[in-house]
C-alpha cells in the first residue's frame, strides 16, 4: 500500500446520503428514481453530483439518458455555443489527464491538437477555458486537469474508441515525450482488453 506524504489526506468515496444531499441542493424536486440513478452514476464522487446538478435542465427526464449522455451534460453544460470544440477539448484532457494551459506549458495544446480532427492549439485553449469557467476542469498552476477521474476516464475512452489503430500508434510515437507518457498512464485507467 502506498503511503501519502506527511500532511496529505486521502478521502474515501462519499456516502449515498451525501450525494443525495448535494443533488437535492442543485436539483430540487428530483423524483426518487432519478435521484437513485444519479447517485449510482456519481459513484461516490461529490464533484460529479455537483457538476450534474449545475448542468442538468429540469425539463429533461433523467431516466431516458444514458451514462454517456450524462457525461455529455456535464461537459457541455446547459448552453454550449460550440459543443464540438468543448467536447474535443474535454476528450483531449481525458486522454492526457493533464495538459499545459498557461505560459510556456500551453505549447502542449498544439501537441495534443494534432490527434483531434479540426482541432488547433487555439480551439483547444478556448474549449478548455469554457470547461474551467464551469468548474469541469481545474487549473493547477500552469497545468489543467479534469477531475474526478471517472469523468476523465469516460472521456478518454470516448477518444480511444473513435481513433483507429494508426491514430493510437501516433499518440505513442509522435509529439512531446511528456504527452506520450501521460497518454499511456491514462490508458492504464481504462482497463479495457479491447484497446
Amino acid at each position: 500500500m502506498r503511503t501519502l506524504p506527511p500532511g496529505w489526506f486521502k478521502l474515501g468515496e462519499a456516502s449515498e446520503e451525501v450525494i443525495k444531499s448535494i443533488l437535492s441542493e442543485f436539483v430540487p424536486g428530483l423524483p426518487g428514481e432519478d435521484s437513485r440513478r444519479l447517485v449510482r452514476f456519481a459513484g461516490g464522487f461529490p464533484q460529479i453530483a455537483v457538476l450534474i446538478g449545475r448542468a442538468w435542465r429540469s425539463d429533461r427526464p433523467i431516466s431516458t439518458v444514458t451514462d454517456e449522455g450524462l457525461v455529455d451534460e456535464i461537459v457541455l453544460g446547459r448552453n454550449s455555443k460550440d459543443p464540438d470544440k468543448i467536447m474535443t477539448a474535454a476528450m483531449a484532457l481525458g486522454v492526457y489527464g493533464i495538459l499545459g494551459f498557461r505560459d510556456e506549458a500551453e505549447a502542449q495544446l498544439g501537441g495534443a491538437a494534432q490527434f483531434f480532427e479540426g482541432a488547433t492549439q487555439q480551439r483547444l485553449k478556448a474549449g478548455l477555458t469554457d470547461l474551467v469557467s464551469r468548474g469541469v476542469a481545474q487549473v493547477r498552476g500552469r497545468l489543467l486537469s479534469l477531475q474526478p477521474r471517472p469523468l476523465a476516464v469516460a472521456l478518454a475512452a470516448r477518444a480511444w474508441n473513435v481513433w483507429d489503430q494508426s491514430s493510437w500508434d501516433r499518440v505513442f510515437t509522435e509529439g512531446p515525450e511528456d504527452l506520450r507518457v501521460r497518454a499511456a498512464r491514462q490508458l492504464t485507467y481504462l482497463d479495457d482488453g479491447d484497446l
